[in-house]
């Protein structure tokens, strides 16, 4: 896996199986991060906000399922690549959404209010390259017809 990268390490040229795989496993970092911010997200909401229990649990969950799922993919089972990715859309979609409704509500002459909306993109852009890459495994796993881990 290792001299498969560039120098930057988001991007791995994918001309076999190990390194289709290995692509796939990478993708499981996007994932564990999200899980880890769940998690944080949850704990806040636990510590810090009168809410109903029912939203902190749902969080939890969330979180578990993020961190479970990236521990699959780092696990080499790369059969749980779809849904990884379909999940990594939707809280990527969430995220825009969220950033749209801040960058709104935000006062158009307070520029470090939209620097924040801005610079909280620069992780999740970074990780939708490692997403991309486990997208090009994936297809290359499957053009190739080999069979999937589960």
């Amino acid at each position: 896996m290792g001299n498969k990268f560039n120098e930057i390490g988001f991007w791995t040229a994918i001309d076999d199986e190990e390194s289709a795989r290995d692509a796939i496993r990478m993708a499981g970092l996007p994932l564990f991060l999200m899980g880890l911010g769940a998690g944080f997200i949850a704990l806040g909401i636990l510590l810090l906000e009168p809410v109903p229990l029912f939203a902190a649990i749902v969080t939890i969950a969330i979180a578990a399922l993020f961190i479970l799922l990236a521990l699959q993919l780092r696990a080499r089972r790369v059969g749980w690549f779809p849904l990884a990715m379909l999940l990594y859309a939707a809280a990527l979609g969430l995220n825009l959404v969220d950033s749209v409704m801040a960058w709104r509500q935000s006062d158009p002459l307070d520029d470090m209010a939209r620097t924040l909306i801005l610079i909280r993109w620069i992780i999740p852009i970074l990780c939708l390259f490692l997403m991309l890459n486990g997208v090009r495994g994936w297809l290359w796993l499957r053009a190739h017809r080999v069979r999937p881990s589960a």
